[in-house]
């Protein structure tokens, strides 16, 4: 195991050197995790990392800890802020304590997981992966999600799914108010063994027909989720012609 010391360093300073050594040890083919020590509750912790490393925060974070990342194992030993795996896109974040509200905000892929509870609006404008909450969260949980999916293990509060375009939402036990414009039952099929497949994965001993799901009522909503392409040398090259004529 590697030690990595955050004691006196910024948050810049912090992702700077640990994604140096993250990429360093990767290229060695050293598979052991690295151990943050003295996180202090920092913010902005790993956004961006895309190495795929194994780290163990020993403590708490801050907020957007993981956003943008895309291929580390990170687990957070303490309590998470807000936005924590904002648009994360691989890999997989795991928190052991609670997460603050906006839990993986227009998450794309990987698996986020929360093994205590998660504050108001987890997953707004879900778009893939899948993001687990052990104990109950709060209300407006996947507003505006487009795809992926969502699975709460101990409740949730009011306007969950508010205006959801597409994707799943999986709670056992309470519901406090459902959102507009969604439908309930039991997992489909296909889904619900995706379902099983993840509790299994976690450990949680439970079982996919306890799971009340949420999803987008047909014909409400049509979302095409793509994946966006940048062409900046052609676009500016049209951009130039037509300013030309």
């Amino acid at each position: 195991m590697v030690e990595f010391d955050c004691a006196g360093l910024t948050p810049r300073e912090v992702n700077a050197r640990l994604g140096a050594l993250a990429f360093e040890l990767a290229a060695a083919g050293y598979n052991e995790e690295i151990l943050v020590l003295h996180p202090h509750a920092m913010h902005n912790f790993c956004v961006g990392l895309k190495t795929p490393v194994r780290l163990r925060v020993q403590g708490s974070l801050g907020s957007y800890a993981g956003g943008f990342m895309n291929g580390p194992q990170i687990v957070i030993s303490g309590n998470a802020g807000w936005y924590a795996g904002d648009n994360m896109m691989g890999g997989s974040l795991i928190v052991e304590g609670n997460a603050g509200s906006n839990t993986g905000p227009s998450m794309i892929g990987g698996m986020l997981r929360v093994r205590g509870k998660a504050g108001n609006r987890v997953g707004y404008a879900l778009k893939g992966g899948s993001l687990i909450v052990e104990g109950s969260a709060g209300f407006e949980t996947g507003k505006m999600m487009m795809g992926g999916r969502i699975v709460l293990c101990e409740g949730v509060g009011r306007k969950v799914g508010e205006s959801m375009y597409g994707g799943f939402i999986h709670v056992r036990g309470r519901i406090e108010g459902l959102g507009g414009n969604i439908e309930t039952g039991e997992p489909p099929p296909g889904e619900r063994e995706v379902l099983q497949a993840l509790l299994d994965e976690i450990g949680a001993g439970l079982k996919a027909g306890e799971f009340t799901t949420i999803k987008p009522r047909p014909g409400k909503h049509s979302y095409k989720i793509f994946t966006p392409g940048h062409r900046p040398r052609e676009m500016r090259a049209e951009k130039e012609e037509g300013a030309a004529r």
